[in-house]
């Protein structure tokens, strides 16, 4: 099999691309090691900085929470995001448009909006704001994109099975949203 032709010009945009967005990290890179507290005045190399961070255990206490906030509000999102898309899938209600609306939002409104805004629904619920609560929000923000694109798989693969006629739409669920990408080509399905 020949490989096709690629565009030298392509290749050149794409790494003045990647140039420009990694330039950046490199300048907070070397500039990690001055001496100096101030940026913009060179002193010396030092590597005091990383000693300071290792030794500070409030950075190691918000790695932590980080940490937690991630697994906890991924495996929620996931958990509950799929399940929502699967009523979605099946559901030919009245409404089912607003409620695709409303799921829509996260990805329209500003992060900074959503933010705001469930900080003041715990401020009107008497909630004192804790790490749960930043899960909370986490969730609040992650759960329409698992709805998004598990519902757009399962629209995908919905059609070409149903045709065939080997699952009903519950089995196909379960067997094609991690399987269909994830595992080795004998388990997925082929349409």
């Amino acid at each position: 099999m020949a490989w096709p032709r690629r565009n030298s010009g392509l290749g050149i945009a794409t790494v003045l691309v990647f140039a420009f967005l990694y330039a950046p990290v490199a300048v907070l890179v070397i500039l990690s090691f001055n001496h100096s507290r101030l940026a913009a005045h060179w002193t010396g190399l030092t590597g005091e900085w990383y000693s300071v961070l290792w030794h500070d255990e409030l950075i190691f206490q918000s790695l932590a929470n980080s940490l937690v906030v991630a697994a906890v509000a991924t495996a929620a999102s996931v958990v509950f995001g799929t399940m929502a898309a699967l009523v979605f899938a099946r559901s030919r209600r009245r409404g089912r448009a607003t409620l695709e609306a409303i799921v829509y939002l996260p990805l329209v409104i500003p992060e900074i909006v959503i933010a705001v805004a469930v900080v003041i629904f715990f401020a009107l619920l008497a909630m004192e704001l804790s790490l749960w609560t930043v899960i909370i929000a986490h969730i609040t923000f992650c759960i329409s994109y698992v709805i998004i694109v598990v519902g757009a798989r399962l629209v995908a693969h919905e059609q070409p099975v149903a045709v065939i006629g080997i699952l009903d739409a519950a089995d196909l669920a379960f067997v094609t949203v991690d399987l269909a990408h994830n595992a080795p080509p004998r388990l997925s399905l082929k349409t």
